[in-house]
């Protein structure tokens, strides 16, 4: 996906298939109201000749998952989750880049960390095994 030059929020080594979940919940935990408004997954399973705008082939590492962000009083922010080769690239769609980071972003950026790390953990050690 094309983000116009903007550059991602992160970069996790996380395949986005296991980031998105404990992400919505970490944000939950955090005060805020999570919607999932786009799956490219989901909608990919309509078609059986989906060809890969990254790789010009049927591979199916790419993944695309849109979440509105609620704060309890506001506008909400808009996550782009964009999946690929077992890394998740995040971005936010309505701030300029040169944007001071809000109350709303910090709270987003603490629920990333958090989940990237415990995520990691988790698959370190269950690789250990």
């Amino acid at each position: 996906m094309n983000h116009q030059g903007k550059k991602p929020l992160a970069i996790i080594e996380i395949q986005c298939s296991f980031f998105r979940t404990p992400l919505i919940n970490a944000l939950e935990k955090a005060g805020l109201w999570v919607f999932q408004s786009f799956d490219l997954k989901s909608s990919r399973a309509l078609q059986e000749d989906f060809l890969c705008a990254n790789h010009g082939n049927s591979q199916r590492t790419c993944e695309l998952v849109i979440l509105l962000v609620y704060p309890k009083v506001g506008n909400p922010i808009t996550l782009v989750l964009d999946g690929r080769d077992g890394k998740t690239l995040i971005f936010v769609t309505n701030e300029t880049e040169n944007q001071h980071p809000t109350p709303l972003t910090k709270i987003i950026e603490a629920a990333i960390q958090k989940v990237s790390f415990h995520t990691k953990r988790r698959n370190t050690l269950v690789n250990v095994e």
